[in-house]
C-alpha cells in the first residue's frame, strides 16, 4: 500500500482539500492496473447527495444536486459498496457523463466518520474493477473520511456562527417593531428564533451538513420581506433611508427560501447598513431589483456605501476577507456557499467612491 503512504505524506504537508483529491487522483490513475481509473468524484449529502469533488470539470460538477435514485444515492442510503455498468436501468447517469470522460462502470464507495456515513466517493472506470482494486478504493475511503469530514465541519461552523449574529438581528427589530402593540407575538417570535439558535447548537454537535429546504418561491415576494425588513433597520437606528425597487415578473424558482433570505439577501442588507454606520453616513440608499436573463432569475441588491477596496475584490467571497474595518469576514463566504448550494450563483461590480451591486443568480427550470 505505498500509495496510501504517499497520499498520507501529501496530507501531513497540509495540502488544500482540493489538492488532496487532485493528488490521489492522478497518483491512482498513473498506478492503477486492469480498472483503467478514468476519475472520481466525492458527493456529500446535504439533503441530496451533491458534488463535493472531480478532477474534470471540477467547477461545473461542484454543488450540482444528484437525484436519490443514483448510484452515489443508493450508496450512501444503504451503507453499501455498490457497482454499475453505465446501462444498468437503476442508474441515471447525467452527473457521470458531464464528467465528460468515457467510462464503462461506476463503483461508489460510501465514506463514514464516527459511525456515520455522510459521503461516498465514486469511481468512473473502463473495466469492471476486480476484487483487490476495490480493496484499494475502500481504503481511500477510510483515509479521505477525516479530510472530507473537518472541510465540511468548518464550512458548517462558519456558517452556524454567522447564522447565530443573523438570528440577533432578527430579534432587535422584531423587539423593537412589535413589543409596544403585541407583547405576546413577540415573545412567541423570539421563542421561533431561540429555537432556531438551539437547533444550530444541535447541528454543531454532531457531524452533519447544511439540509436545504428547496421549494419553488416567489422571489419578488422575498425582495418585498427585505424591503420591509431594512425599513425596519432604519427604524431601529432612527436613520433615514431611501430604497429603489424594480420588478419584473418571474416564474417561481427552486431554492431554499428562508436561508436565501435571511442569510444571503439580509447578510448583504445588514453588511451595507454596518458600513453606513461605520462612516456615519448621511444618505442611505438601497437598490433592489428583479428580472430575467435568458434561463435565469436575478435578484439584484445595490447600495451607495461608498464600495469595496479594490485590493480585497478578487477574493471577496473568500473566508476571512472583509471590507468593514471589524468582523471576521466570513459573510459574504457564507452567501456564496448558499447560493451555490441552491445551484446558483453570486457575482458583483463595485465602484470606490460610489456603491456596490450584488447579483444573485438562479435557474428558472
Amino acid at each position: 500500500m505505498d500509495i496510501l503512504k504517499e497520499i498520507g505524506s501529501a496530507i501531513a504537508k497540509g495540502k488544500t482539500v482540493d489538492g488532496i483529491l487532485d493528488y490521489i487522483h492522478d497518483s491512482t490513475k498513473e498506478k492503477f492496473g486492469s480498472c483503467e481509473l478514468k476519475t472520481f468524484s466525492v458527493f456529500v449529502d446535504k439533503g441530496k447527495p451533491t458534488f463535493f469533488y472531480t478532477r474534470e470539470n471540477k467547477e461545473l460538477l461542484r454543488n450540482l444536486f444528484v437525484p436519490w435514485k443514483s448510484v452515489a444515492g443508493e450508496c450512501m442510503k444503504n451503507n453499501q459498496i455498490v457497482i454499475m455498468d453505465k446501462e444498468d436501468p437503476r442508474h441515471y447517469g447525467e452527473p457521470a457523463k458531464k464528467t465528460g470522460v468515457e467510462f464503462n462502470y461506476i463503483a461508489a464507495i460510501p465514506v463514514s466518520w464516527k459511525g456515520k456515513v455522510f459521503s461516498c466517493m465514486e469511481f468512473l472506470t473502463y473495466n469492471n474493477p476486480k476484487k483487490e482494486e476495490i480493496e484499494l478504493f475502500k481504503n481511500f475511503s477510510y483515509t479521505i473520511a477525516p479530510i472530507i469530514a473537518c472541510s465540511e465541519l468548518e464550512n458548517m461552523i462558519s456558517r452556524g456562527m454567522h447564522d447565530f449574529k443573523n438570528k440577533a438581528w432578527m430579534i432587535m427589530l422584531n423587539l423593537d417593531r412589535e413589543v409596544e402593540n403585541d407583547p405576546e407575538k413577540i415573545i412567541e417570535k423570539v421563542r421561533g428564533y431561540t429555537n432556531q439558535i438551539l437547533d444550530l447548537s444541535q447541528e454543531g454537535l454532531q457531524l452533519g451538513c447544511t439540509k436545504l429546504n428547496l421549494t419553488k418561491n416567489n422571489l419578488n415576494y422575498m425582495i418585498d420581506d427585505i424591503e420591509n425588513k431594512t425599513r425596519e433597520l432604519a427604524k431601529l437606528y432612527n436613520k433615514p433611508v431611501r430604497i429603489e425597487k424594480k420588478q419584473e415578473y418571474l416564474p417561481e424558482i427552486l431554492c431554499d427560501k428562508e436561508t436565501m433570505k435571511e442569510e444571503v439577501l439580509f447578510n448583504l442588507v445588514k453588511n451595507t447598513w454596518e458600513a453606513f454606520e461605520e462612516k456615519n453616513q448621511t444618505e442611505r440608499i438601497f437598490r433592489f431589483k428583479t428580472y430575467r436573463e435568458k434561463e435565469t432569475a436575478v435578484m439584484e441588491v445595490g447600495d451607495n456605501a461608498g464600495g469595496i477596496p479594490k485590493d480585497i475584490q478578487d477574493n471577496l467571497f473568500s473566508a476571512y476577507t472583509s471590507g468593514k474595518g471589524f468582523g471576521r469576514g466570513v459573510g459574504l463566504r457564507v452567501c456564496y456557499q448558499i447560493v451555490r448550494a441552491n445551484n446558483g450563483m453570486i457575482e458583483f461590480n463595485s465602484e470606490e467612491g460610489k456603491g456596490t451591486n450584488f447579483y444573485i443568480k438562479l435557474p428558472i427550470n
